[in-house]
């Protein structure tokens, strides 16, 4: 839990402080003394077995501000990254997973509505730029190297097709030179 607690700060301080994003949306004082969304302000992150299907997972909540497409959300994470590939270092599967869903935070804040397909790549893509070291995006290169003739924005290749789309931001940032 103190991993998880300072992995969520680092990411905080990367993705909002070093490069300017909004922090996500608070889900308490904003609306109006909801009694079901964790208690606080504070960014509410769910540890618990996902049973090797999925690193995690973000939720929107139901919309309490004017804006009904901005919506704060929680975080749901594995407990152990046991059955991903990562059991000998699972701190770099839960680095990743945190940098990626705590982007879907701040996604949310915009619009919790947007192209799936978008959403994922650019939470893919920041999984490298908090922790360029872990790499894991390439796990998800083939299933999307192997079907050039696929859009970027159909699913229906599954969910590696979306996550490898991170080439896409990828190369906006390489020739664009400044973050998504």
């Amino acid at each position: 839990i103190n991993s998880v607690g300072e992995v969520a700060e680092h990411c905080y301080t990367v993705e909002v402080d070093s490069l300017g994003f909004p922090p996500p949306l608070p889900d308490s004082s904003l609306c109006g003394g909801r009694r079901d969304v964790g208690g606080d302000d504070r960014i509410d992150i769910y540890v618990l077995e996902l049973g090797g299907s999925y690193f995690g997972e973000t939720v929107p909540e139901a919309p309490c501000g004017t804006i009904p497409w901005q919506t704060p959300g929680f975080m749901k994470i594995d407990n152990d990254y046991i059955g991903y590939g990562y059991d000998d270092n699972p701190i770099e599967a839960l680095r990743v997973t945190v940098a990626h869903e705590f982007f879907h935070l701040i996604q949310f804040g915009f619009d919790s509505n947007e192209d799936i397909w978008w959403m994922e790549a650019t939470a893919v893509f920041m999984e490298d730029e908090v922790y360029n070291d872990v790499n894991d995006y390439v796990n998800y290169l083939p299933d999307f190297l192997e079907h050039p003739e696929v859009p970027l924005d159909d699913p229906s290749l599954g969910s590696n097709h979306v996550y490898g789309a991170v080439l896409f931001p990828k190369y906006l940032k390489e020739t664009e030179g400044s973050h998504i």
